[in-house]
């Protein structure tokens, strides 16, 4: 996780201003109505940030191509890609939010190792370099939507990447513990750690930490929900900054399925 104290990105904010207008009570139409108005705004605002560096270095590719400086070139276009990526995530997130209130659909006996091994996949282009990632042998099978819990475990794997990246030995461990009562995936790094009183709201749409461009998002909001549809629950916890973060991925028993 990203340290630091969350980000207002405005939708709580927002929509408390909008609603104290009216003291009625409020039309569950129009609460949803308003909330999907705010979250498109707020979509609109995360997309531009990767635009705008889209847009700045394609005028450096043509001008590196036409120096011959390959090594430019090469840099600009990682760049546009990692911009690409973070759009992508974008619309994804918001796909995803808009999805949750849906029942499940594809729900069969899912390997927690291939959704891991899915995220790793999807996340390839944004995997720290150096990194160490230690992943249980011993992974078990759940009841689930595949696919769904892939962009889980994608989302948390990707905010244990952003936080490990400027650590000298990056690393993130994947296990898996089960007992009669529920199984648990759990995902931690050593990465900058969390202010334990900021988790709550991280759990808020478009409140998440940080302060750069793009770190606020649905991402938290849309997995936990993800795991509330399977009858589970997504945790994170941290002692404090620098200390790295553990998010983990509880199953209730009637989903665990033997390896």
């Amino acid at each position: 996780m990203t340290a630091g104290s969350p980000r207002d990105c405005s939708i709580p904010g927002q929509m408390e201003s909008r609603m104290s207008v009216d003291r009625s009570p409020p039309n569950a139409d129009a609460v949803a109505a308003l909330e999907a108005e705010l979250l498109v705004s707020a979509a609109a605002h995360d997309l531009k940030a990767p635009l705008v560096t889209i847009q700045g270095f394609l005028s450096g590719l043509e001008a590196a191509a036409r120096a011959g400086d390959w090594d430019r070139f090469a840099s600009d276009s990682q760049r546009i890609q990692r911009a690409c990526g973070r759009m992508r995530q974008v619309l994804d997130d918001l796909r995803d939010f808009t999805k949750q209130r849906q029942p499940l659909e594809h729900v069969a006996e899912v390997s927690l190792a291939d959704v891991v091994d899915d995220a790793l996949e999807q996340l390839a282009g944004v995997q720290p370099q150096r990194i160490e990632i230690v992943i249980a042998s011993d992974l078990p099978r759940v009841g689930g939507d595949r696919v769904r819990l892939m962009r889980v475990v994608q989302n948390v794997l990707e905010n244990a990447f952003r936080s490990v990246s400027e650590q000298d030995y990056p690393r993130v461990e994947i296990s898996a513990l089960a007992d009669d009562r529920q199984i648990t995936l759990t995902i931690r790094d050593n990465g900058g750690g969390v202010d334990p009183s900021s988790i709550p709201r991280m759990f808020q749409p478009y409140r998440q930490l940080g302060g750069k461009p793009g770190d606020c998002g649905l991402g938290l909001s849309t997995a936990q929900r993800i795991m509330r549809a399977h009858g589970g629950e997504l945790t994170l916890e941290s002692a404090g900054i620098g200390t790295g973060a553990t998010v983990r991925l509880v199953f209730p028993a009637p989903h665990v399925v033997n390896p």
